[in-house]
């Protein structure tokens, strides 16, 4: 179950909120480099056991179901255990992958011009397209078609930079070729657009859903929707996105010096016998602007799989020299539990009600989330997570403070 809580708007929230969805997934397409390696698409199995390649191949060569968390294991599929279907991308597997959570590579030769098959109840109106450094133009750059997007014909389908980010009604999806060294570049180009799209649901948005702090049925605080307040109008006029850096690959030592401050995380924690690792998910740069001067909050996410923003199995980490922002409500009803707990280091518990919004019209629900504060050499630290991880949360912590002091 993937979720968004409205509790706290960290970058993920926001970015949810502006698109109005919380599930990501992601495929991937490979440039053809000067050493000759072939085309490829690494795509995912859909929750309906579907696989899209969502940009159309002219020819599949080869197809390999690689284990996402042990990628040395991979199991190549016979060309007669498959069959594709072109105006869909739809790939049709004649056996599931033995792999509990699996990317699909297919190397082939991509459709010229570039053409991608948006899936069944995506928005076309609401796409985000970048391409070659900027944002793409529709008309100009690209054109739709039929649930489709179909680039210019000079522009090289196996070669050309690109990204593409669309809302579904399972949540939000993207297709990207971009180059890393490029990928501050465009995450500003994300950002402005994401903001955009903030500020015109800001201008939209007259109702919403909050917790009525004054009425509990069996200790559960009540799901209303209701017209906003002018505070609460003001408040939404007022906000703004951070600017999210991938540095997935980054030391800790080359992250600590970008960021001025101590940025080390464990790359993975133990949970037990028979239990499967928390594995972090890639360290970001969060960057915004307080008071004038640049903020820098460093944030990861850790999961049993692929952890991802949003995902209520998730649990969110963040970093940062300068105070974090407070995530409980300011309604004092809606907090269940504080507490200062001694894990390697003196740390603040605070359990609150939030909301979480489902995928695909899931009604809203109250949820306890449990956030973990504290500092230390000049460095403040917050973990997050449902209260239902409060265990593997508080595994975490300890873990963090022990390779950290």
């Amino acid at each position: 179950m993937r979720s968004l809580f409205q509790s706290s708007l960290p970058f993920a929230a926001m970015l949810c909120l502006a698109l109005g969805s919380v599930v990501f997934s992601c495929s991937t397409t490979g440039r053809v480099p000067e050493d000759g390696k072939p085309f490829f698409v690494n795509t995912g199995i859909e929750k309906d056991g579907s696989v899209r390649t969502i940009q159309t191949l002219a020819r599949i060569d080869k197809i390999l179901l690689i284990d996402e968390g042990d990628r040395s294991r991979r199991t190549e599929v016979p060309s007669g255990a498959w069959s594709y279907d072109r105006e869909s991308s739809e790939l049709r597997l004649a056996r599931e992958s033995p792999y509990r959570s699996t990317i699909v590579h297919v190397e082939g030769l991509p459709e010229a011009p570039a053409r991608f098959v948006m899936p069944k109840g995506a928005s076309l109106e609401e796409t985000f397209v970048a391409v070659e450094g900027r944002m793409a133009i529709r008309g100009y750059d690209y054109s739709i078609s039929r649930s489709c997007i179909v680039f210019r014909k000079d522009f090289d389908p196996a070669g050309m930079e690109y990204c593409i980010l669309f809302k579904t009604p399972d949540g939000s999806s993207s297709m990207s070729n971009w180059r890393s060294e490029d990928s501050d570049a465009l995450a500003y180009l994300q950002t402005q657009y994401f903001a955009d799209a903030l500020a015109k649901k800001n201008r939209e948005t007259k109702m919403d859903y909050f917790l009525d702090p004054s009425s509990f049925e069996d200790g559960v605080p009540r799901v209303v929707y209701r017209d906003l307040s002018p505070e609460e109008i003001a408040a939404s006029a007022g906000s703004t996105l951070p600017v999210m850096k991938p540095r997935f690959s980054a030391t800790d030592e080359a992250l600590s010096k970008e960021v001025g401050f101590d940025a080390r995380l464990p790359k993975s924690v133990g949970l037990g016998a028979g239990r499967k690792n928390l594995a972090a998910g890639g360290r970001m740069i969060e960057e915004s602007q307080e008071a004038g001067a640049l903020k820098r909050v460093v944030t990861e996410f850790y999961g049993p799989e692929l952890a991802l923003p949003g995902e209520s199995d998730s649990i969110e980490v963040r970093l940062s020299a300068s105070a974090l922002e407070e995530t409980e409500p300011a309604d004092e009803r809606l907090i269940v539990e504080r507490a200062r707990l001694v894990l390697g280091v003196p740390v603040d518990l605070v359990r609150a009600w939030a909301i979480h919004l489902g995928p695909g019209g899931e009604e809203p629900a109250p949820v306890v989330l449990a956030t973990y504060s504290w500092k230390r050499g000049g460095v403040y630290s917050q973990v997050s997570c449902e209260d239902v991880l409060r265990s593997d949360a508080e595994r975490l912590v300890s873990s963090i403070v022990a390779q950290r002091f």
